[in-house]
C-alpha cells in the first residue's frame, strides 16, 4: 500500500499498528506528519502546551490502559524539554514511542536548525534509539520501535525521523502489525506457581503497575481462589478498591505494621507485575516472607536483594494470568468428582434407601440435621469462623429431632 507522502506513510503505520493517540506540540519539522496523523481517523492527536507535558500525559496514558503512545516533538530544544518525562516513563516501567523529526540537515556548512546530539541526550532514559533514514523501510522500522518499547520490561523508546523520509512521494506504507510472539512463562515454574496458589489457603496478590494490562484477569483470578488484593501506590486503580476483596491500603497514610501482620497471616504471597520498590513497599516497610513470596515480572532480578523470593518468575503478569486462569485446579476436580459420584449418585441412594426404611416423621427430624452438617464441614474445609449464635441453631435443630424421636416412640402419649 502507498501513501501520496512520507509523513502520510508514518501516520498510516502508526495507525495499524494500534497507536490511538499521540501528544505532542507541532513545530517547523513535525507539521507534516501532524497533519497527517489528524488525517487519521483512528488516531487522536492531542496539542500539548509543552513537550514535558506530552511526556508524562503518554506515561499517563500507558499506566491508565497498558497500551503505548506516542510523543511527538521538534528536536534539540523540543526533546530536552521531554527528557524529564522519559526519565520517569523508565522509572515506572511505562512504554512510549518519542518521535522527533530530525529536519533538515546542515548545507553548506551550516547546521541545521535545533542541533543537538539527541541520540546522546536521551541515551540513559530510553531502553532504545531508532533511526528512519530510507522512506522504504517506514513499516520496517516503526514496527520494531513500536514493538521494543513493549519488549520485556516496558519503557521508552525513540524514533528519529530524517526530513526526507517525511517529504518522499509515494513511499509503500506496508507494516507487520501482528503482534510479537509471546514468551510465555517456564512451562515448570509457572505450573507450579499455579499448583501453590491453588492449595493456599489464605493467598495474597500483591499487584503492581506491571499487571494493568491484565487487570480483568487479576479480579477473576483473586475471585477464583478467594485471594486478598493488594495493590502498590502506582498499581491502584488496577483493582476497583471498592471490591470485596481489596485491601485498599494507602502507603503514605495507612499504618504499615497493620498491613505486616495480615501479611504475616497469609500463606502465599504473589507479588504480580510489582518493582517491590521503595515506593510500592512504604520506603522497604512492608514485610515479605521469604519462604511464602513469589515474584511474576517480565524484569530480571526485580530488588532480589531486599525481597528474595521462594520463587522469581520472570513473564509479564497478563501471560502468567491467563496460564492460571486456564488451569483448572485439583481441589476442583475433586469438587466435581465428589459431587456427581458422592452427592448426586451415593448420597442419592444412602437417602432413599433411608426413606424405604423409616417413617416420614423420622426422616423429617433427619432432615433437620442438614444445616450441621453443612456447617460443620464449612468449618473444616472452608476455614468459617464459628458464632455464638450457631450453638443456638444446633440446640433448636437437635431439639426438634429429640421431640419428633420422643412422639414416635409414644404416639399419642
Amino acid at each position: 500500500m502507498t501513501e501520496a507522502s512520507g509523513a502520510g506513510a508514518v501516520a498510516a503505520v502508526l495507525e495499524r499498528l494500534g497507536v490511538s493517540h499521540v501528544f505532542g506540540m507541532p513545530g517547523t519539522q513535525n507539521i507534516d506528519l501532524f497533519e497527517a496523523i489528524r488525517s487519521r481517523s483512528g488516531v487522536r492527536a492531542v496539542l500539548c502546551a509543552h513537550e514535558l507535558g506530552a511526556a508524562f500525559m503518554a506515561n499517563g496514558y500507558f499506566r491508565a490502559c497498558g497500551k503505548p503512545a506516542v510523543v511527538l516533538t521538534v528536536p534539540g530544544a523540543g526533546l530536552a524539554y521531554a527528557l524529564a518525562g522519559l526519565a520517569e516513563a523508565k522509572r515506572d516501567s511505562a512504554a512510549l514511542l518519542h518521535i522527533v523529526c530530525t529536519g533538515e540537515e546542515q548545507t553548506a556548512g551550516r547546521p541545521r536548525a535545533e542541533s543537538l546530539d539527541e541520540a546522546a541526550m536521551a541515551a540513559t532514559v530510553v531502553k532504545e534509539s531508532f533511526d528512519l533514514v530510507d522512506a522504504e523501510t517506514i513499516g520496517e522500522v516503526i514496527a520494531k520501535a513500536h514493538r521494543a518499547c513493549m519488549a520485556g520490561e516496558p519503557g521508552p523508546v525513540m524514533l528519529r525521523i530524517a526530513d526526507e523520509v517525511l517529504r518522499a512521494e509515494r513511499p509503500a506504507a506496508g507494516v507487520d502489525a501482528s503482534a510479537p510472539a509471546r514468551a510465555l512463562p517456564d512451562a515448570g515454574a509457572g505450573a507450579e506457581v499455579t499448583s501453590l496458589l491453588a492449595a493456599a489457603r489464605r493467598p495474597l496478590l500483591f499487584v503492581g503497575q506491571g499487571a494493568v494490562a491484565a487487570a480483568e484477569g487479576v479480579q477473576r483470578l483473586a475471585e477464583q481462589h478467594g485471594a486478598a488484593l493488594l495493590t502498590t501506590t502506582s498499581g491502584r486503580g488496577i483493582v476497583p478498591e471498592d471490591h470485596r476483596l481489596a485491601l485498599a491500603f494507602d502507603f503514605l497514610h495507612h499504618d504499615i505494621a497493620e498491613l505486616n501482620r495480615l501479611v504475616a497471616a497469609c500463606d502465599l504471597v504473589i507479588a504480580l507485575g510489582c518493582k517491590l520498590s521503595s515506593n510500592g513497599t512504604g520506603g522497604y516497610a512492608l514485610e515479605l516472607p521469604r519462604d511464602r513470596l513469589i515474584t511474576i515480572n517480565s524484569a530480571t532480578g526485580v530488588n532480589q536483594d531486599r525481597y528474595p523470593a521462594r520463587i522469581a518468575l520472570q513473564a509479564r503478569a497478563e501471560d502468567w494470568v491467563d496460564l492460571a486462569l486456564d488451569a483448572v485446579p485439583t481441589r476442583v476436580w475433586l469438587a466435581l468428582g465428589w459431587y456427581g459420584a458422592g452427592t448426586l449418585a451415593l448420597g442419592s441412594w444412602a437417602w432413599y434407601s433411608g426413606l424405604a426404611r423409616a417413617e416420614a416423621s423420622v426422616a423429617a427430624g433427619f432432615m433437620g440435621l442438614m444445616p450441621v452438617s453443612a456447617l460443620v464441614l464449612s468449618y473444616v474445609l472452608l476455614d468459617q469462623p464459628f458464632r455464638w449464635v450457631h450453638l443456638l441453631g444446633f440446640a433448636t435443630v437437635f431439639g426438634g429431632v429429640v421431640l419428633i424421636s420422643r412422639e414416635h416412640a409414644h404416639p399419642g402419649g
